[in-house]
């Protein structure tokens, strides 16, 4: 969610059957209707590239996770394509509600105080930074499916606390 300033409905709908798999990149095409669909106009296609601390790369991440939940895949249902898929048998697809639960958990391991922050503010803290450090607001709203840069600078543009950063990064050191 923090690299693509989407929702964890967009994560949910990850399919395996519409990736491109590479080894610096990756990219899904969401075949679903989202809350940020509009008639004529769909979400683009998410894509991640490497990152070149393969500690926290998403590419190593999304690979290692396929490739451990690739026997699991084969027991599950034909129709079950979703990419992120229930750790308890029988292995299905899980919900948003479960996403946004592991990334609850994933920030709380990162030191991130999660009775601020919540999985809906890696979609403002992701694209606020992205907007702080220079991206274009058009590549932003293209990013985060926004049709309209006054939604980006009415709800998600917020001041950034000068510690997320440090503290999300700080918190994968102190693991080491």
């Amino acid at each position: 969610c923090l690299l693509s300033g989407q929702r964890t409905q967009s994560i949910q709908n990850l399919q395996t059957n519409y990736a491109s798999f590479e080894k610096d990149k990756c990219e899904f095409y969401i075949p679903f209707v989202l809350k940020t669909s509009k008639p004529g106009k769909h979400q683009a296609p998410l894509i991640f590239r490497s990152f070149p601390d393969v500690k926290i790369c998403v590419i190593n991440c999304i690979q290692e996770y396929k490739k451990r939940t690739s026997l699991l895949r084969d027991t599950a249902t034909e129709s079950n394509k979703q990419f992120i898929i229930s750790y308890a048998p029988p292995h299905n697809a899980v919900s948003s509600a479960t996403i946004a639960r592991y990334i609850k958990i994933f920030l709380y391991l990162a030191g991130i105080d999660v009775t601020i922050f919540t999985a809906h503010s890696t979609r403002s803290a992701s694209t606020s930074k992205a907007n702080n450090i220079g991206l274009s607001i058009k590549d932003i709203q293209r990013a985060a499916g926004w049709t309209n840069t006054s939604t980006f600078r009415k709800y998600y543009n917020l001041p950034l606390w000068e510690n997320f950063g440090a503290t999300v990064l700080k918190g994968h050191l102190q693991k080491k």
